[in-house]
């Protein structure tokens, strides 16, 4: 589990990198102070798995977590969907989809 772990801290990682929000010289401090917190939601998500269009309390915590970073969120997409937007001024739009079901 740990292999998946360190993958998603990754990708989290990147993903605030190419959003503009964390600059690849700040990601080393910026992971070891969001480390323990960033395995915690990981291991929360993997322990409580929700099947496909029931991710009630799947969503509500991602929904919560983006909105902490000041991200206009909409919630009710589809049923369980979220979508957020989280603006950095004028520049390259990028788009992450992800699966947030346990399949």
């Amino acid at each position: 589990m740990m292999n998946r772990a360190l993958l998603w801290l990754g990708l989290t990682t990147l993903t605030l990198i190419t959003a503009g929000l964390l600059r690849a010289d700040e990601m080393s401090s910026w992971l070891e102070r969001n480390h323990d917190g960033l395995i915690a939601t990981y291991r929360q998500f993997h322990l409580h798995p929700e099947l496909s269009h029931k991710e009630v309390k799947t969503a509500e915590r991602l929904a919560a977590e983006l909105k902490k970073t000041g991200a206009e969120v909409t919630t009710g997409i589809g049923g369980t969907g979220v979508v957020a937007v989280i603006k950095n001024g004028d520049g390259p739009t990028v788009l992450l989809r992800t699966d947030l079901d346990a399949l």
